[in-house]
C-alpha cells in the first residue's frame, strides 16, 4: 500500500510543471514579437528613407521628401523625418503589445541619398 500523505503529489507537480511551460511559452512569445515588431520598424524606416531620397533628387517631384517618407509606410509611425543637405533620415516606430502583460515601442532609423 502507499502512503496517504503522498496522494496527489503527482498531481501538484503535473500542474506545477504546466505552469512553468505556459510561463516558457509566453516568454519566448513576447520576444519573438518583439524581434518581429523591430525588423518592421527598421525595414520601414529604411523604405521610407528611400522614397524621401528619391522624391528629394526627382525634380518633378510635386511632394517633400517627408511627405513621400510617410506615404509609403504601411505599419509603423513615422516619428521624425529631416533633410540633411542631398540625405534624407527617418525614424519609425511599432508598437506592439503582446496579451496584457507587456507594450514594447521599437524604433528604427534610416538614411539615404547620395554621399
Amino acid at each position: 500500500m502507499t502512503d496517504d500523505r503522498e496522494r496527489g503529489s503527482g498531481t501538484v507537480l503535473s500542474v506545477s510543471l504546466i505552469a512553468v511551460l505556459a510561463g516558457v511559452v509566453l516568454v519566448l512569445g513576447s520576444l519573438a514579437a518583439g524581434f518581429d515588431a523591430k525588423h518592421l520598424a527598421d525595414s520601414e524606416a529604411d523604405f521610407a528613407a528611400l522614397a524621401g531620397a528619391r522624391t528629394l533628387h526627382d525634380p518633378t517631384a510635386s511632394e517633400a521628401p517627408c511627405a513621400a517618407a510617410e506615404r509609403v509606410l504601411r505599419e509603423a509611425e513615422l516619428i521624425a523625418c529631416t533633410v540633411r543637405g542631398s540625405r534624407v533620415v527617418v525614424e519609425t516606430q511599432k508598437t506592439v503589445t503582446f496579451g496584457l502583460l507587456a507594450s514594447w515601442t521599437l524604433t528604427g532609423q534610416a538614411e539615404a541619398g547620395p554621399r
